[in-house]
């Protein structure tokens, strides 16, 4: 059986024999009995004109996004070549903010480097900045 572990000071999947390897496999008896998938799970938080900042890092085990603002409720992650792989679309309510206004997001793979996140008010058609208080993302590939 060979275990591959995530090296969080090296940022990269390991075995026992300290190979570096991409995801969390177990095989046992040269079979696959195990992949795990990779995810990146941060709270974000975003403010004015300013860029989306990683205010808390739940798990992650895809490495550092860069995160960009490219205009009103409109914001780029990036990490070279992390996406490589399906990853679905993320999209739900932030939940209330401000007195009764409901805050919406969406985030979605725009090429092997990318993913594009974008925030609007309840009426679903104005992109809005000030709308990540804390929201929790999720990232997953597979």
């Amino acid at each position: 059986m060979i275990i591959k572990y995530f090296d969080n000071f090296n940022g990269v999947w390991q075995d026992i024999t300290g190979t570096v390897g991409s995801s969390l496999v177990i095989t046992e008896n040269g079979f696959e009995v195990l992949q795990l998938n990779k995810k990146y799970i941060v709270g974000l938080t975003q403010s004015g004109t300013d860029a989306p900042l990683v205010t808390t890092t739940y798990f992650n085990t895809i490495g550092t996004i860069t995160w960009t603002r490219l205009g009103i409720g409109n914001y780029n992650g990036n990490l070279t070549n992390a996406f490589i792989g399906n990853m679905p679309k993320i999209e739900g309510s932030i939940g209330m903010v401000d007195s009764n206004v409901i805050r919406y997001f969406s985030l979605y793979k725009t090429d092997n480097s990318n993913v594009n996140l974008r925030t609007w008010l309840s009426d679903g058609s104005t992109q809005s900045d000030d709308i990540l208080k804390e929201t929790t993302i999720e990232i997953s590939i597979y």
